[in-house]
């Protein structure tokens, strides 16, 4: 009877073993399937560029939309209500550069060039972006003083 006890667990061990073996063939084969597309698939976003592109258009929209304003509120040096986000996504070239805008704008509020102004509570696409400067240094000093910053 313990020889039977003994083979069987014999058995289910090698099994285990050949098992987890199989298993890390698969993960092998997985993950250099995953690098080798993440190697041929397009590099990182080019943020200081989108970051540019982006804040240029978020400047005609706030010109737009203050030559919109009565004469009192065009006096202000920044207007309330920044670019709505229906307006900010406009700038997107294609579906796959909204990714790279809003990437663009935390970037921009990051070092200083916009503000994000929340919108109402509990609602979605509901925040503004105000341009506070258009100084292109102020966001590349940023990415230049970070050394993993995306390039």
């Amino acid at each position: 009877m313990t020889n039977v006890i003994r083979a069987t667990t014999l058995s289910i061990g090698v099994c285990v073993q050949k098992e987890s073996s199989g298993q890390q063939h698969q993960w092998s084969s997985w993950s250099a399937d995953v690098l080798r597309r993440a190697a041929l698939s397009e590099r990182a976003p080019d943020v200081q560029a989108a970051a540019a592109r982006l804040l240029q258009h978020l400047q005609r929209e706030q010109q737009r939309a203050q030559q919109q304003q009565h004469p009192q509120q065009q006096q202000q040096q920044h207007p309330q209500h920044g670019v709505p986000c229906a307006r900010l996504l406009a700038a997107a070239q294609d579906a796959h550069d909204v990714p790279r805008l809003f990437l663009a704008t935390l970037f921009l509020a990051n070092a200083g060039n916009v503000e994000v102004v929340q919108g109402p509570p509990l609602t979605l696409n509901s925040f503004s972006v105000r341009v506070l400067s258009t100084d292109e240094r102020l966001y590349r000093a940023l990415a230049d003083a970070d050394e993993n910053f995306l390039r």
